[in-house]
């Protein structure tokens, strides 16, 4: 009976010393005497991780900014035509920021260059003989383009769900062109002519330019993207 006694405090002072451990343990509390650990930071009071970036240009040539982490672009993988497949695991958002505009790309195009002061990127389309990319450029419009599309009898080509809405322009020989009002603000969005590294034909007698799988509602889906 007393050795019974005896064991019942002891077990509750070590149970109550594991408890205590564990509260410190778990506990995202800082202050000047108890920091942070590892790559965290102290914000009022509360250990919060280190953003690794604001915007692509942070991250490597690899990798793209999504959420303030660095992500992985997409790899894809031939599929025997004009074009590609994406493996499985290639699940992540393909992200281009220009002009403060955020544009979800086809998750097999691949930015191969972008300038934020000029608004422009270079984008890798697939091709099965080709390397070719698109120059893609986003030029805010004046105000008198705005009232112009405001009074505009032409139908809104394409609206999202987040209120994005996407007007024809004309815009030959670039690819495709569209006005985008994000916001309250209108741009222009232009898929430039193609560069590329297919030859030109043997006795050409006119204007030519580099051929491309991408089609219109492809170009369309990526400007209407735009938040």
């Amino acid at each position: 009976m007393k050795m019974r006694f005896f064991l019942i405090p002891f077990l509750a002072i070590i149970l109550a010393g594991v408890g205590c451990q564990t509260n410190n343990k778990t506990s995202n509390e800082c202050n000047e005497n108890n920091p942070c650990s590892g790559d965290f930071i102290c914000v009022d009071n509360q250990c919060e991780a280190v953003a690794e970036c604001s915007e692509d240009t942070d991250c490597d040539q690899d990798r793209f900014c999504y959420k303030g982490n660095c992500e992985k672009k997409v790899s894809p993988v031939n599929d025997g035509g004009r074009g590609t497949k994406i493996t499985p695991e290639n699940t992540e958002e393909n992200i281009l920021t220009l002009n403060s505009l955020a544009f979800t790309l086809p998750s097999d195009w691949k930015i191969e260059s972008q300038d934020q002061d000029s608004a422009t990127a270079k984008i890798n389309v697939p091709d099965q003989k080709y390397h070719v990319v698109i120059p893609f450029k986003i030029t805010e419009e004046s105000q008198e383009t705005i009232n112009r599309l405001k009074l505009s009898s032409e139908p809104v080509l394409k609206e999202s769900e987040t209120g994005t809405k996407v007007y024809f322009e004309a815009c030959a020989p670039a690819s495709y062109c569209a006005y985008v009002v994000v916001n309250g603000k209108t741009y222009l969005a232009t898929f430039e002519t193609p560069e590329s590294n297919e030859p030109v034909p043997e006795n050409l007698d006119g204007v030519w330019f580099p051929g491309t799988s991408v089609t219109d509602d492809q170009f369309l889906q990526v400007i209407v993207s735009a938040k």
